[in-house]
């Protein structure tokens, strides 16, 4: 059953005879649903991507299975993701304002939360997925790493209430905290597999020992005053340092300044 850019009296019926049933509702293609009354969705395995947006009395989800994209998009008294989602490729949350749990086991390849207000932390040590970017999320003020053994390959955190960077963090590639006023250390034994941008980070103060940086270290406009010594940290490539006023520069490692 293929379904195209507005919802149907039919498929609300199917909503409502699947909902009774505990059946789960298979859709042979993409289906967006916007700007509807719904309250409760049924569990959906969509063959194509999701689109839900504008569903502002929507509460619950009882599954999700989508082979494609999922975009949930200002559905305002949605507060939890059904355990156990699935989504092939991306997952976007956008504008969601009570929205503050992904649920157990959700498995997607890249996620994107943006101006969800109510999550505080975020548990970046999700298995499978690849890349997670996080911005405007004002209350966002906490990561955690579930302890999977997995990394994500990409992490930015933008424009957040984010303070710190917790010991141990593991990144595979790329991890961006950019213009996140409140931040103010990373954490011991952060290890990031290529560049550590810190860029616009003005409560920044602290770095703790044992930071492993395989490529740059991207310092620029931040409030950091004192460097740790070469042997307490690890940075193959340079270190970008421009306005940011540090009082003393690690041996052994070029510094743009």
């Amino acid at each position: 059953m293929q379904f195209g850019l507005d919802v149907t009296d039919d498929l609300k019926r199917l909503f409502d005879e699947h909902l009774q049933r505990g059946e789960i509702l298979v859709i042979d293609g993409d289906l967006t649903i916007k700007d509807e009354d719904i309250a409760v969705i049924p569990f959906l395995r969509v063959r194509g991507n999701l689109v839900l947006q504008n569903l502002f009395h929507l509460r619950r989800i009882w599954g999700l299975e989508v082979a494609g994209d999922v975009v949930l998009e200002r559905c305002d008294l949605l507060e939890k993701l059904p355990s156990k989602t699935v989504v092939g490729k991306t997952l976007t949350l956008s504008d969601n304002t009570l929205l503050a749990d992904l649920g157990a086991d959700l498995h997607c390849q890249h996620l994107h939360i943006k101006s969800c207000a109510s999550f505080t932390v975020l548990d970046i040590g999700i298995n499978n997925i690849h890349s997670i970017h996080v911005e405007h999320c004002r209350n966002l003020d906490a990561l955690s790493q579930s302890p999977t053994g997995w990394a994500p390959q990409d992490l930015t955190v933008a424009y957040c209430g984010l303070r710190v960077l917790p010991p141990e963090t593991s990144v595979g590639k790329n991890l961006t905290v950019k213009q996140c006023d409140a931040f103010e250390s990373v954490g011991t034994n952060v290890v990031v597999g290529s560049n550590l941008d810190l860029s616009g980070c003005k409560g920044l103060r602290s770095i703790g020992k044992g930071l492993i940086v395989g490529g740059n270290l991207i310092l620029r406009d931040t409030g950091l005053k004192q460097m740790l010594e070469s042997e307490d940290m690890d940075v193959e490539g340079f270190i970008d340092a421009r306005g940011t006023f540090l009082k003393s520069f690690p041996k052994g490692v070029t510094v743009m300044r």
